[in-house]
């Protein structure tokens, strides 16, 4: 009973301590934990839930479904979550149900659950939660989707390479590495071009996973790395110029920049088309680009 009470502190080493005694004592334990979910304080309730996550104890998932409604999100939060760590499928169609919560932690903490619970039944669910309003709900949905590795999800993680997110973008080519669907290997490729160096790593990332080396020799490149960007030159690669020029056309990071200039201009005649067609951009800078490295082409 000391332990018990110690849950609801708000002083997190006692309430850690408290926490891995009560499930180093094990099963008297539990049944005390699941009375204490109806605890009038909400804190405890909170606490009660993620302790009893901690558990592996099925006999918790029943109260704790019973609980996926608290008045208050931080228990609902914590409920989630400790469902999804029981692992537990009865608990797949209250956690959908949870989908739209009104608060978004406990939306990214129920996204996460079902990617945890391994259940294709939460596909549909999911994909339609990645319109979400809050971008880390759409990151832990997108994730989930890596998770279940069901193709229905391929075509809607392409179109989140494309979220005004950097994070969610990263977590998309993350997800389509794992779905291992080569419908995934060119808009991957275009994500090359990305402006934060994350969502690049990723998708060349994604790209090995699904036997495509250019992603790996376009970040190398990128990194001042000779031997990648020789390689480049040699493969002559037509996919490998739009997510250059892209990068050109982003040009915030200086390094980057120059990076790519150098990088077209080792392809050299595949470069020579885009280039040339940039003679007439409307940003002064790319003209001057286009223009300096037809003269480094010498075509």
């Amino acid at each position: 009973e000391p332990l018990m009470e110690e849950l609801g502190t708000y002083d997190l080493g006692v309430h850690e301590a408290a926490t891995l005694a009560l499930v180093a004592i094990g099963e008297p334990a539990i049944k005390r934990l699941i009375q204490r979910l109806g605890d009038e304080d909400s804190q405890v309730r909170e606490a009660t839930a993620a302790a009893l996550g901690q558990f592996q104890d099925r006999r918790a998932v029943k109260p704790l479904i019973q609980w996926l409604g608290d008045g208050h999100w931080k228990v609902r939060e914590a409920v989630v979550s400790a469902l999804g760590q029981l692992q537990d499928r009865h608990a797949v169609n209250p956690l959908i149900h949870r989908l739209d919560d009104a608060h978004w932690q406990v939306r990214q903490a129920v996204a996460s659950a079902l990617g945890q619970l391994q259940d294709r039944r939460a596909v549909k669910p999911l994909i339609q939660r990645l319109g979400d309003e809050h971008e880390k709900v759409r990151q832990a949905v997108v994730s989930a989707l890596g998770q279940l590795q069901d193709r229905r999800a391929v075509t809607p993680l392409i179109q989140g390479l494309k979220d005004e997110d950097s994070q969610v973008r990263s977590a998309a080519a993350s997800a389509l590495g794992q779905l291992q669907d080569p419908r995934a290997i060119s808009p991957l490729i275009q994500q090359l071009g990305d402006e934060h160096e994350k969502v690049r790593e990723a998708a060349a990332l994604a790209l090995k996973e699904l036997g495509e080396p250019l992603g790996e020799l376009v970040v190398k490149a990128l990194q001042n790395n000779e031997e990648a960007r020789n390689t480049l030159a040699e493969k002559n690669d037509l996919r490998t110029i739009t997510p250059l020029i892209q990068l050109l056309e982003n040009g915030w990071n200086k390094e980057v920049y120059q990076a790519a200039i150098e990088s077209l201009v080792a392809i050299g005649e595949l470069a020579v088309d885009p280039f040339i067609q940039r003679l007439a951009d409307e940003e002064w800078r790319m003209r001057q680009v286009a223009a300096q490295s037809l003269g480094q082409i010498q075509n």
